[in-house]
């Protein structure tokens, strides 16, 4: 019985609908590894994993992202710090979200009629825990995510080894996790009746892509949904909405688009395509706008408003979270092109992180993927912008005519690598002498790491390159100790700080 004729019913094995995510061919499973018939790429099983990805050039975001969430993993585990300020800010904003994400996760799928022999695929799975809960009702769900602790750590037994050259079929109520990218999902076309993302569009470098890849995989008459994906206002700037989020700040690729963005890919393939909106607000600028023309946003924009494809338009002028839905039509939807074997920069397994050692492999490869021009080879802080991928660094300060930033725990600057120099030069400033030594670090590139106790306010440090550091240099201030202001000077600055850094250059 073929595979098409077996949905959506039961007992269908994963490598029958998996397809090789570099050319789209069949695959078979051997013992721990899945291998593609056409083009002879083999790709890895991990614990019950399968890892169906083809890392190009194409996945910096995605590197850089797995990176961040490993620094995360990091200072939020057993013997890690987030900065006290920056912890509580977090947990107030993850708890207003976390409500809000249930509740339009509870809106998108009332409605839906997801049931037994459902098949489901969860795009940007996370932990599986959203996927989870469809499978409760007796959907067969397919998890995909590319950063592999949090499929591990969801795993169910149905992502296991069934025997020699099986993965285990999907029943009703089983979750089975894949590493996928959004892009060039895996899978064969149509056999999903229901294909949805959460919270996860909005981090990918072209939607569109992934919002086409969505549509494929899913059945003619099939939904595909988009589920607590933030707008923003085309009058707003970008960053109104990105400020102070712990999210964005960690270098997750956290962005906020206007609802085209999702609404245009998605008409291209999908019929009734319709947006919910919650929280409609502006922000800013666009107030300012609004209040120009006298026009009143509450007027024009009500909580929980159903908007078709037409309607949908009206929101390029409000912020929101949002739901899109669509049903897929029969036309039929591209595959991605192929990848070359020259086009693979690493294979799917190295983005596992579980040592130091991996971990920093993996930023040196990230460093290849930056483009040189992006940078300068000095920089003045107070001057700077310190955005993506730039990190850790708190708000430009004047103090007496000398501009600075003050760093939090870790941060970490990019330079354009000036062959000339042999060394990494940074201008520090001290802790106020109640608050005792600062003490910490300088690494490049990961090694050479120079040792600080600074007592005076302001000092300058050496750090010598290493031998062979390509185009960029990253640059890693690791305070050992950080500082509250309010505490030792009592000016009601609450926010807690690491070393202050004027100027950063080579020489």
């Amino acid at each position: 019985m073929s595979t098409r004729e077996r949905l959506p019913g039961t007992g269908v094995a994963v490598d029958e609908i998996s397809r090789c995510p570099a050319c789209f061919g069949l695959l078979e499973v051997s013992a721990g590894s899945m291998s593609c018939q056409s083009c002879g790429r083999g790709f890895p099983i991990l614990s019950g994993v399968p890892l169906l990805v083809t890392v190009d050039r194409s996945w910096r975001p995605m590197i850089a992202e797995t990176i961040a969430k490993a620094e995360i993993l990091r200072q939020t585990g057993v013997g890690g710090h987030v900065e006290t300020d920056r912890r509580e800010r977090a947990d107030a904003y993850h708890e207003v979200t976390a409500d809000l994400m249930d509740r339009l996760f509870e809106d998108a799928f009332s409605d839906l009629g997801i049931g037994r022999g459902s098949m489901v695929l969860d795009v940007g799975a996370a932990n599986l825990s959203t996927a989870r809960r469809l499978a409760e009702k007796g959907a067969s769900v397919v998890a995909t995510d590319v950063f592999i602790p949090d499929l591990l750590q969801g795993a169910l037994t149905g992502g296991s080894l069934a025997g020699p050259g099986r993965l285990k079929s999907l029943e009703p109520g089983e979750v089975v996790p894949v590493m996928a990218d959004a892009s060039r999902l895996p899978f064969a076309d149509g056999v999903f009746d229901l294909t949805y993302c959460r919270s996860t569009i909005h981090h990918l470098d072209s939607p569109r892509h992934a919002i086409r890849e969505m549509a494929r995989v899913t059945r003619p008459g099939g939904r595909v949904v988009l589920t607590s994906e933030p707008i923003r206002s085309i009058l707003d700037r970008r960053q109104d909405y990105l400020d102070g989020i712990f999210d964005y700040e960690e270098r997750l690729n956290e962005r906020v688009l206007p609802v085209t963005t999702y609404t245009i890919p998605m008409r291209r393939h999908c019929r009734d395509v319709s947006v919910t909106c919650y929280l409609p607000g502006v922000l800013g600028r666009g107030q300012k706008v609004l209040r120009a023309l006298r026009v009143s946003h509450a007027a024009h924009f009500a909580e929980g408003e159903r908007l078709d494809f037409r309607h949908s338009f009206k929101l390029l002028f409000s912020g929101a979270s949002a739901n899109i839905t669509g049903t897929r039509m029969r036309r039929v939807v591209p595959r991605p092109r192929p990848v070359s074997t020259d086009g693979i920069i690493a294979r799917p397994e190295e983005l596992y992180l579980r040592t130091p050692r991996e971990e920093e492999r993996l930023r040196a490869l990230y460093r290849t993927l930056l483009n040189r021009r992006r940078f300068a080879s000095s920089a003045e802080m107070g001057e700077v912008d310190c955005g993506p991928p730039h990190k850790g660094w708190r708000a430009a300060q004047n103090e007496t005519g000398l501009g600075f930033r003050y760093t939090c725990g870790t941060a970490t600057y990019y330079l354009r690598n000036d062959r000339s120099a042999e060394n990494v030069m940074v201008r520090v400033l001290a802790f106020p002498p109640e608050a005792g030594p600062a003490t910490g670090s300088i690494v490049v590139n990961g090694e050479n790491g120079t040792r600080f106790r600074l007592t005076e306010w302001d000092s300058g440090l050496r750090c010598a390159k290493p031998a062979r550091c390509g185009e960029i240099l990253e640059v890693r201030i690791e305070n050992d100790s950080t500082f509250i202001p309010d505490e030792v000077l009592g000016n009601g600055d609450v926010r807690e700080l690491g070393v202050g850094v004027v100027r950063i250059w080579q020489e």
